[in-house]
């Protein structure tokens, strides 16, 4: 890993549940308006470059065209979430999407 300043750069992975850096789960706003979440579902996870402050884990930052993406950390990769339960969590988000768009139609 390089250096740059105090941060490192590293490398996450985009997975459905968030993007995956250190057993650390991160998201954003920004990528959630990016679709990556739901486009990993269709193509697969992949792999983008981060810069990161070894001391402090609470966030990343993607280096994403034009601009630098900061991401917060949600969860611990440890934790264990009931399949059922991140199911419903999952539809229940496609459900408000859905009726985003239709409320933004009209």
């Amino acid at each position: 890993m390089q250096m740059i300043g105090s941060l490192k750069l590293g490398v996450a992975v985009i997975t459905a549940k968030g993007i995956n850096f250190n057993d650390l789960y991160y998201t954003n706003a920004k990528i959630i308006q990016l679709g990556w979440f739901e486009r990993v579902i269709i193509e697969g996870e992949w792999r983008i470059p981060i810069l990161f402050d070894p001391i402090d884990v609470s966030e990343i930052y993607i280096l994403h065209p034009y601009q630098v993406i900061t991401a917060s950390a949600i969860s611990l990769s440890d934790q264990k979430i009931d399949p059922e339960i991140e199911k419903k969590y999952f539809e229940t988000v496609q459900s408000l999407k859905s009726r985003l768009q239709l409320y933004r139609k009209e």
